[in-house]
């Protein structure tokens, strides 16, 4: 097995396992919320927000390997518009160069 496997995954696949991770520390969270008292639940919470603020960061992080777009920040047309919105998943496009992200 290798060891450092993480290298290896594309910018898209990483960025579908940080929201795995960001929903099941979300899910965990919540059940944990709900088992412990009032007091510890309000340090369950503050764990909560803070893991939905690091994993935004590093999905953030995630550029093209062309441009340095992030690759979350998609192209988004509206009543014919032409605006950029940071969407969770990434396409499997850069929305500035068009490089594939895989």
């Amino acid at each position: 097995m290798r060891w450092f496997w993480y290298r290896d995954l594309t910018q898209r696949q990483k960025a579908h396992l940080a929201l795995l991770l960001l929903v099941s520390n979300s899910m965990g969270s919540i059940m944990l919320m709900q088992e412990v008292s009032k007091e510890l639940s309000y340090y369950v919470a503050v764990t909560f927000f803070i893991g939905i603020y690091l994993f935004g960061w590093y999905l953030m992080s995630l550029k093209c390997p062309i441009c340095g777009t992030p690759i979350i920040k998609n192209e988004l047309f509206v009543f014919g518009i032409n605006t950029h919105m940071w969407m969770p998943f990434p396409k499997k496009n850069c929305s500035e160069c068009g490089q594939k992200i895989d």
